[in-house]
């Protein structure tokens, strides 16, 4: 079992990564002690990207051969919109950079109770459109990017190797 900062999230993991709790949580997903919902920054897109490392050995006369080495990156950027006017001001994307700034991987959750673990901030990347007399603009575009965090288990054959090994 997987115990979370009881302070961000409010429940305990059980070992499938899902929340144990009763009480709603009414978030599109945590990143850390940020939430983002519908009433701040909203995201509108999540795209996630798995690497996978092949070796590959060249052969006569047919395709080379494939070897799996082992597992690559792991990216998630959210791409969203804020109405500063309607919902949280402009500080909210000064919030995801300080919480980069700080280096340290955050705990990744989604709003529906799903543990990703913990990843790292990238990038955050702001585009300001249709300004009022002021310059404050009326429109936030963003994407935040992160990579995740690699745990110290051993995953794939050779943690499973591993394993074995210590009760032989």
């Amino acid at each position: 079992m997987v115990n979370v900062d009881l302070s961000v999230v409010g429940a305990i993991l059980n070992e499938t990564g899902r929340l144990k709790t009763s009480i709603p949580i009414d978030n599109m997903m945590l990143l850390g002690a940020y939430r983002f919902c519908l009433k701040n920054a909203s995201y509108q897109a999540l795209k996630r990207q798995n690497e996978y490392k092949w070796a590959e050995l060249e052969r006569i006369s047919t395709n080379p051969s494939l070897q799996f080495t082992g597992f690559g990156s792991e990216t998630i950027s959210l791409d969203g919109i804020i109405y500063p006017q309607l919902f949280g001001g402009l500080r909210q994307l000064n919030l995801m950079r300080t919480s980069a700034m700080q280096g340290k991987p955050l705990m990744l959750i989604s709003g529906y109770g799903f543990a990703f673990g913990q990843w790292c901030i990238t990038s955050v990347q702001e585009n300001q459109t249709i300004f009022f007399k002021d310059g404050t603009p009326r429109r936030i575009d963003f994407t935040i990017n992160l990579k995740k965090y690699g745990d110290d288990k051993k995953r794939g054959i050779m943690g499973i190797v591993q394993k074995v090994g210590k009760y032989l």
